[in-house]
């Protein structure tokens, strides 16, 4: 799995002046209401990436707890877990 690290989390555009929420991991523009995982930092994964994440995680649970945002690795709430295993 690739995770972009350098990739921007918010851009805005010069014609439109209103903030696009991007994908920390694919790139993808995302809705602002999107149900995929977002870290207090404001990375944002949209919910195909954020399965992804969820199944790296616990495929190897003794490398990646206590779970942590793949870009700037502060520690996730266990909640937004839980949103993607519903």
């Amino acid at each position: 799995m690739s995770i972009r690290s350098n990739s921007p989390v918010v851009s805005t555009s010069n014609k439109q002046e209103k903030k696009k929420t991007i994908c920390g991991a694919c790139g993808n523009e995302l809705e602002p209401d999107h149900s995929g995982i977002q870290c207090v930092q404001g990375h944002h994964f949209c919910t195909e990436c954020s399965a992804n994440i969820v199944r790296l995680f616990f495929s190897e649970p003794q490398n990646y707890i206590p779970l942590r945002c793949v870009q700037c690795h502060i520690d996730l709430n266990p909640s937004v877990f839980e949103r993607q295993l519903t």
